[in-house]
């Protein structure tokens, strides 16, 4: 009979088997797990690229379609997609068929206020990451509704595609207005040389200046030729001057009476 007043003793730990290892307990287990809440993506390693472009979109990206729109009530971000460009053998034709190439940007459709507002373009360089809205409804419908092949975005047009395959299909209503419908990959190639030969040139070409050669015939030459000129010049002045009276009293005739009529003695007429 146990004493009055005295609990019932705990049973003791059952200990582990002989040879079983125990199981450790990892660290914090007994906190509350992390809110996954704001997480751009879950599991996702805090240097992936994308899940880095996609916090941005969630934060800064919606500030700035809220300044754009004016939305104050609900702003969607869509998935995140990577955005490529034109390959250099594909814009010079060295390699008609060159797939394009990653740029280390994302571009992601908005909504706001349940309404198509525009594209999130993101670029991730090391540790910085910077992006822009593009305003565009139809860009970004249009890029909603693109599920297979590479966006591309030609920034010398600032036109939008989708490559799949060899199809390219204009994404926007820039790349719209540049192209009417899909078209084969290798013939756009040809399209965009021309349109690039066509383009005027940024900069008007220098003006060819003298050499310093030229100069240093040119200019004993041109002192002469000057010297020349103005003695010419002050010598004709110099005759003027000199002859002027000559011009002025005309001069008398050859056999002429030069004496005046009041000098004649008329008595010895």
């Amino acid at each position: 009979t146990q004493p009055a007043g005295t609990g019932v003793e705990p049973a003791p730990e059952a200990s582990p088997a002989p040879g079983t290892p125990e199981t450790p307990q990892a660290p914090g287990a007994d906190q509350a797990a992390p809110s996954s809440e704001g997480t751009p993506q879950a599991g996702a390693p805090a240097d992936d690229p994308r899940a880095r472009a996609q916090a941005w979109m969630n934060q800064e990206g919606v500030t700035q379609v809220r300044q754009h729109t004016g939305e104050q009530g609900e702003v969607s971000v869509g998935e995140p997609v990577a955005v490529h460009a034109w390959a250099p053998g594909f814009l010079d034709g060295s390699q008609p068929q060159a797939p394009p190439v990653e740029t280390g940007s994302w571009a992601a459709p908005v909504t706001a206020g349940g309404e198509p507002a525009g594209v999130l373009l993101v670029s991730v360089d090391g540790e910085e990451v910077t992006g822009e809205v593009e305003e565009d409804k139809t860009l970004a419908m249009d890029l909603a509704s693109t599920t297979t092949g590479m966006v591309v975005h030609d920034s010398s047009a600032d036109a939008w595609y989708s490559v799949s395959g060899q199809t390219v299909t204009a994404l926007g209503s820039r790349a719209a207005s540049l192209l009417a419908g899909p078209v084969d990959l290798v013939e756009y190639g040809h399209v965009l040389r021309e349109r690039a030969e066509a383009r005027p040139s940024a900069s008007p070409p220098p003006a060819v200046q003298p050499e310093s050669g030229d100069w240093a015939v040119w200019g004993p030459v041109l002192g002469v030729v000057a010297v020349g000129v103005i003695t010419v010049v002050v010598t004709i002045r110099h005759e003027r001057k000199v002859t002027a009276p000559l011009r002025q009293h005309p001069a008398t005739p050859v056999g002429a009476d030069t004496i005046p009529e009041s000098h004649i003695d008329i008595s010895k007429l």
